[in-house]
């Protein structure tokens, strides 16, 4: 019996997905912004982990609490992709430390490195059931 996509397994699937595609991504992105620290290796990898294990446990607080896990996630998933653009939009403001250097083409790298996370969580999150059976006295909200 095929039980499809799992949250570990989706989460595992979004964290190795994400890390390659950020990874080429960061080596073909890097001339526009070589002096930039957050497009080197250490911090794209661990904003990429990272990233995929928060929109982990959102998944999983969401769908045991929510009557609409899937469109609720969606709508959290938006909210935080977009505020994420944020800090990388204040990279440019920034003239010391670990933003110097920054271009505007350096900060769209990050926004798409954001996009490419959100994506992949989001489309193999919305993938996986709902579980079924007993949820320990906890009803849906809505």
């Amino acid at each position: 019996m095929n039980k499809g996509m799992t949250l570990p397994k989706a989460v595992l699937l979004a964290g190795i997905l994400g890390l390659i595609i950020n990874l080429i991504i960061l080596y073909l992105a890097r001339p526009l912004a070589p002096g930039f620290m957050p497009l080197s290796v250490a911090p794209v990898c661990m904003w990429t982990i990272l990233g995929t294990i928060g929109a982990c446990i959102t998944y999983a607080l969401v769908r045991k609490w929510s009557a609409h896990p899937s469109r609720t996630f969606l709508i959290i998933a938006i909210i935080v992709l977009l505020l994420s653009f944020i800090p990388d939009y204040l990279t440019l403001h920034a003239s010391n430390g670990a933003f110097k250097g920054a271009t505007p083409a350096g900060a769209a790298v990050l926004m798409l490195m954001h996009v490419v996370v959100a994506a992949l969580t989001v489309g193999l999150f919305l993938r996986i059931r709902r579980p079924e059976g007993p949820t320990f006295g906890i009803k849906p909200i809505g």
